[in-house]
């Protein structure tokens, strides 16, 4: 760039831009990925115990094998579009 010869003065001045963008993305994806580890932590442990209290049900005949694979296929399709939302917090903001 050209402004009254002070291209080297341009050049520091970018560089240092550039080094606290990379600063501030690091950052960012740094918490996005701690955001996601807790959510699909969280996720985990609520189909986890949602499915043992089926098999709970399916042991004691108040379920059949049938409605259990019916219960896990609605979890799935219910928790599936979640782990977009860290993704889409960060589109938002």
């Amino acid at each position: 760039m050209k402004y009254f010869n002070a291209e080297k003065h341009e050049a520091e001045r970018f560089e240092v831009a550039l080094e606290a963008f990379k600063k501030q993305n690091i950052i960012v994806a740094k918490s996005l990925v701690s955001l996601n580890i807790m959510q699909a932590l969280i996720i985990s442990i609520g189909l986890c115990s949602t499915l043992t209290l089926a098999n709970y049900f399916v042991e004691t005949e108040r379920l059949t094998i049938g409605g259990f694979v019916m219960f896990n296929s609605y979890n799935l399709q219910i928790y599936m579009p979640l782990g977009f939302l860290g993704t889409l917090w960060r589109w938002i903001r």
